[in-house]
Parts: structure tokens; sequence; C-alpha cells
């Protein structure tokens, strides 16, 4: 159920208004790193990390009619890094909100930085 029915309030786009508190398996967000949690210089995308080490993006749509476009990152980069959310992942958007920055650990010891093209946010939906 919508927990938010009862408020005259919005539901929320994504999470946050499941009565079960938002397991994956239901639909909601999971346990998301909040000092993960970055919203791109455009407001109409954010991406975060989660305790499954996840790094997941999302793009809102224009108006509330729209559908939220919310995409799972491959847990490798292209060189086969491994590309692994935790809570010292740093996740940086460029100005226009198309490209994300992603600091990760590598294989040995040393961290990564990956670039992820999500698109063009006005396109609404994020294709990695």
């Amino acid at each position: 159920g919508d927990s938010v029915a009862d408020t005259g309030l919005p539901a929320p786009f994504i999470g946050g208004h499941l009565e079960s508190g938002g397991s994956t398996k239901e639909g909601g967000l999971g346990s998301v790193y909040g000092s993960t949690v970055t919203v791109s210089p455009c407001g109409r995308r954010a991406v975060w990390t989660n305790t499954d080490g996840q790094i997941v993006t999302v793009t809102l749509p224009k108006d509330s009619v729209g559908e939220v476009s919310v995409v799972i990152l491959p847990q490798q980069n292209e060189i086969g890094q491994p590309m692994v959310g935790d809570s010292e992942t740093e996740l940086i958007f460029s100005p226009g909100g198309r490209y994300l920055a992603i600091t990760h650990p590598a294989r040995n010891q040393f961290k990564v930085i990956s670039i992820a093209d999500l698109g063009v946010p006005e396109d609404g939906v994020i294709s990695v």
C-alpha cells in the first residue's frame, strides 16, 4: 500500500512510500549509503550506491505524469575492473548531467575513475 495516501501529500516518484520500508524485492530503493547520494546540476538526475554493491542512477520526468528511469550500472567497467558501489564510492556529475565520474576500488589496493555516459537528461531515459 501507499503510506502517504491519507496525508494529502503526493507519493514520491521512487522509494519512501512502501509499507515495508522499501525492500528492493518490493520495488523500494533498498539500503542506500546516504553519503553517496548525489544530484546532478540539472536537477533531473540522481545517483547513489547501496548495500548490495550497486550504483543506481535515476532520471526524473519533466512533469508528474512521466516515468522515472532507474538504471543499475554494470558491476564492471569496460576494462574489466570491478565497479562495485560502497560507502567510499565517489560520484560526480558533469555540469550538464550527461556524464558521471565514478571513483571506485580497483582489483588492487588502488582506486579507478570510470566515466559513464548516461545520455542527455532531456531525453528522460538513461542509456549506458
